[in-house]
């Protein structure tokens, strides 16, 4: 991946990943690849334990949805 790749990867980053991602990036520039390997893997980590929420409780609610739906009345005609 190219540098400027990079960069633009981890610009992107949410917000409550953004620090750990500013610090994995200047690790990464300055050659500590232990210390951006660490970085970055916790912050996909966490990512995705948010994402695994959100997608539950999206789930959680398109139950609901179908409950809801297949006990109303049919709509008359």
């Amino acid at each position: 991946m190219q540098v400027a790749e990079i960069a633009v990867l981890l610009e992107a980053a949410p917000v409550d990943h953004q620090k750990r991602c500013a610090l994995a990036h200047n690790a990464i520039e300055s050659g500590r690849w232990p210390q951006a390997v660490c970085g970055l893997r916790h912050a996909a980590a966490e990512a995705r334990a948010w994402a695994d929420r959100v997608c539950a409780l999206a789930a959680h609610y398109e139950a609901e949805t179908t409950a809801l739906q297949a006990s109303a009345p049919p709509a008359p005609q």
